[in-house]
């Protein structure tokens, strides 16, 4: 995909009245990343993806993931089906790894009645995926009045519900090390109307297009491709999609997530064909192009591999469009990406890659710039107008 079309969106559409914004978000993800369960965080995040990728047609629900957590679009009569696609996930990653994730929704018809607006659409991504965006600032309104009213209390043990819909997750790969310099996870938010919007994001990306083509910030790359024979990952990719939390369940999930590692692991080292995943170069390549390294939800969020020269460029520019009122950004450096993966099917190309810094890159660079905000910038659609 030509990421450069991010800084000059194709025509969007106007999200309906009816419709919902429907969040997931780890509570306490801060803190769990600190204590170094960065993956698991990442991985409940990718599982509300996931399963609402399982369950609905590629333009049904407009989606981006956000690191800890996911934000959807859903028409009103989808809302009760996806709330209980992530009440399951819900339940999975409290079961498996004693995380909350909280779960809320606001109806775009209020959105708009506060003074906020939010447009979606969808960009072209490999063979046949589409990669949804969203702009206007009603996301980031939506946002903080749903997390105002997320609680901490952990899923019922009674509530029923089944195994959440996560088909075709995993995360095998090892982290992608920086190649050009370091990692950065960054955010920007425009804080300018809509109408202004495409010209300040044209100017940040214009920091990266003068020094070729913005491709070349990919932290995704075929030279850092690493598969080991096994990590611990595994165990976490087992309690992730076991059936229950009882004994049987578990082992039985252990056992094909341990095979499951080791088969992909020697598909891959000795390049075999397979039925499922076709020819290895052709799926790789696929894998690198179909990484959402950059992606929008009225918030632009990158994860790229600079040198030195270009993030000296990078913070210059962004502090100067913040200190003129127009963004507020957030950074997190770190040394390496990571990806987790959804596969559906071969044909087409039917997979998604999410991409994250290391450490709780996106995570940690969100709490940077709500370190910004919190004092000075209010979030109300009218304190932000152009």
């Amino acid at each position: 995909m030509n990421y450069e079309m991010l800084a000059n969106l194709p025509a969007t559409e106007t999200a309906p009245e009816s419709s919902w914004i429907l969040i997931a978000d780890v509570r306490g993800s801060t803190e769990a990343v600190r204590q170094g369960r960065y993956r698991e965080v990442n991985l409940i995040g990718a599982a509300c993806v996931a399963s609402i990728r399982n369950s609905f047609e590629q333009r049904s629900v407009p989606y981006v993931f956000g690191g800890d957590g996911a934000t959807f679009l859903v028409a009103h009569q989808d809302l009760e089906r996806c709330e209980a696609l992530l009440t399951a996930v819900q339940k999975m990653a409290w079961e498996s790894f004693q995380l909350n994730l909280g779960i809320g929704r606001m109806q775009v018809s209020e959105i708009r009645r506060l003074g906020a607006e939010i447009r979606y659409g969808f960009l072209t991504w490999g063979q046949s995926e589409l990669l949804p965006f969203f702009r206007g600032n009603g996301l980031a309104l939506a946002e903080k009045k749903i997390k105002e009213a997320m609680t901490l209390l952990k899923p019922a043990a009674t509530v029923q519900t089944p195994a959440p819909a996560i088909e075709g997750l995993s995360c095998r790969i090892m982290p992608f090390k920086a190649v050009r310099g370091r990692i950065l996870s960054v955010l920007v938010e425009p804080m300018v109307g809509m109408d202004r919007e495409d010209a300040l994001l044209a100017e940040v990306f214009a920091v990266f297009k003068k020094r070729g083509s913005i491709e070349r910030l990919s932290p995704v790359n075929k030279t850092s491709i690493r598969r080991p024979w096994l990590t611990l990952q595994w165990v976490k990719e087992a309690f992730m999609h076991r059936q229950s939390a009882g004994l049987r369940d578990t082992v039985m999930a252990l056992i094909k997530a341990l095979l499951g590692y080791l088969l992909t692991t020697a598909i891959f080292r000795f390049g075999w064909k397979t039925k499922v995943l076709g020819e290895v170069e052709t799926y790789q390549g696929s894998m690198l192009e179909q990484s959402d390294w950059m992606k929008m939800d009225g918030v632009l969020r990158m994860v790229i591999d600079v040198t030195p020269e270009e993030e000296a460029d990078l913070r210059q520019t962004l502090e100067r469009l913040e200190a003129a009122g127009l963004i507020v950004f957030g950074i997190f450096a770190s040394s390496a990406a990571l990806m987790t993966c959804h596969f559906q099917s071969i044909e087409g190309q039917r997979h998604a890659h999410f991409i994250d810094g290391a450490y709780g890159g996106l995570t940690l660079a969100a709490k940077d710039m709500k370190g910004k905000k919190a004092p000075k910038i209010s979030l109300h659609p009218l304190d932000r107008a152009s």
